[in-house]
């Protein structure tokens, strides 16, 4: 991930047909806040570090969110140098430790997440995703086991299946925030546009407008599925207008993740995902402390809002009090 980048994403959390507000003090505030956590994967250790929790990051509205750095530490291998002098390669092994991070704002009452790269080489999205995932399920097993020992301690049976099928193993998806304006862009890069993949995810509580996802939401319950996908198929071509005003009309962008495969002008494959035409933001510098990057980022955020690049959805009063609430007694009981 290139130094300074911003990305903003909806953090989709759900526990079955339970959405991550309805566990959000019991499972989902001890996944960020244990920092006994990590993960492990391909020569890397990821956690978190200097996670905040804040009732609100501002004064004026009520915006409960989650702020701290993301870490991948990992060790760079060489085992050869080029020597300029003679125009050979020459064997040197060595090796370096590295800790690149990224900061992350979560903003719990619309689950929006805003993904800041602070060094060269940031650990991914995707890593964040694999690493909360894992965090997720650890602390849920936590509260079953809690539940099970609270109920034997009463003198009651119960059997952690059961648990497990009242409070299902939480589910994880980020996805991007795309923009219909750069997604048109990105379209019309197509000489022939044969494939259009729309994955359409459950979401959270947020309200949407959107009447493919409400349809896919209603159909997924129905069907107690995890996702929709939607596929279309031309090797003609499909029309690239239609599918820029199909997309944009029905969709809201934060739900679902759209795939494009097909063939340039020049004839070479092309494909692209939510990804290649979301909106990113570049700030330069990012200092302070937790609270003051945080209320940084939200900055950039609101202004990025206001220009009409990106929305953010309709969120009941009571959706952020009752956030606020969470991390109120969470710190209390800190």
């Amino acid at each position: 991930m290139r130094q300074h980048q911003t990305l903003f994403a909806n953090f989709i959390c759900k526990f079955g047909d339970r959405n991550m507000i309805d566990l959000l003090r019991e499972v989902v505030l001890p996944a960020f806040t244990d920092d006994k956590l990590y993960r492990e994967a391909r020569g890397s250790t990821f956690h978190l570090l200097d996670v905040c929790l804040f009732d609100s990051l501002t004064n004026d509205v009520s915006e409960p969110a989650i702020a701290g750095q993301f870490v991948q530490d990992t060790t760079l291998v060489r085992d050869q140098v080029f020597d300029p002098a003679t125009s050979q390669l020459i064997s040197d092994e060595a090796k370096l430790d590295t800790s690149p991070s990224a900061f992350f704002v979560l903003l719990l009452k619309d689950h929006r997440l805003i993904y800041f790269a602070e060094t060269r080489f940031a650990p991914s999205l995707a890593s964040f995703q694999s690493t909360m995932q894992r965090f997720l399920i650890r602390k849920h097993r936590d509260y079953i086991d809690k539940l099970h020992d609270e109920g034997a301690e009463r003198g009651e049976r119960v059997y952690k299946r059961v648990l497990k099928e009242g409070i299902p193993v939480p589910t994880l998806e980020i996805v991007q925030i795309t923009n219909g304006e750069r997604l048109s862009e990105f379209v019309q890069r197509f000489a022939k546009l044969q494939r259009v993949d729309l994955i359409i995810h459950r979401k959270n509580d947020e309200p949407t407008a959107a009447s493919l996802i409400a349809s896919a939401e209603a159909f997924n319950e129905m069907l107690k599925g995890k996702q929709t996908r939607v596929t279309t198929t031309d090797n003609e071509g499909l029309d690239k207008e239609g599918t820029i005003a199909a997309l944009q009309e029905t969709t809201d962008g934060a739900n679902e993740t759209v795939r494009f495969s097909g063939l340039d002008h020049n004839g070479d494959r092309l494909k692209g995902e939510n990804e290649d035409f979301s909106v990113t933001t570049i700030i330069e510098n990012l200092v302070g402390t937790v609270k003051q990057k945080a209320n940084a980022l939200l900055d950039r955020f609101n202004a990025i809002i206001a220009r009409g690049e990106l929305k953010r959805p309709d969120v009941p009063q009571q959706a952020a009090a009752r956030a606020a609430a969470a991390v109120r007694e969470d710190d209390q009981q800190a």
